[in-house]
């Protein structure tokens, strides 16, 4: 269904995400400790970056919503509780922006997002430092 495949999306993204940030140290470590210098070590993280930037050339387009209302009539969040408000036709505003957060949805995921950030900033201001250390 389209809720599980949404489902499986999300997790896929979220746990290369937070396996970026293991390897990402891992591989600074081992660089670390080959004895290369740290401007050598960000030119490499800086290519591999390089690279995975350009990858996404490779992604197919996604679907219109037209092409995929007309597939699977499927329930979507804008049907559970309308369409986002928008201040006027054009692009969006920082006041758009703002009342989004007046959707459930976005209120559910609030804790999940800062904890995200949270965990990440505290990885990256504890794990290299001991690296260094070690």
């Amino acid at each position: 269904s389209r809720e599980f495949v949404h489902w499986l999306i999300q997790r896929l993204f979220f746990s290369l995400f937070q396996l970026n940030q293991f390897v990402g140290n891992l591989l600074l470590a081992v660089l670390l400790d080959f004895d290369l210098e740290l401007s050598l070590a960000f030119v490499v993280l800086t290519a591999i970056s390089g690279v995975g930037t350009l990858s996404l050339w490779l992604v197919r387009d996604a679907p219109s919503a037209v092409e995929t209302r007309r597939a699977a009539p499927a329930r979507s969040v804008d049907q559970e509780f309308g369409p986002p408000p928008m201040s006027a036709p054009g692009p969006p505003t920082l006041l758009d922006t703002v009342r989004l957060w007046r959707n459930p949805v976005l209120q559910v995921m609030l804790p999940i997002m800062l904890y995200s950030g949270f965990s990440q900033s505290f990885f990256a201001g504890e794990y290299p430092p001991l690296i260094l250390d070690a």
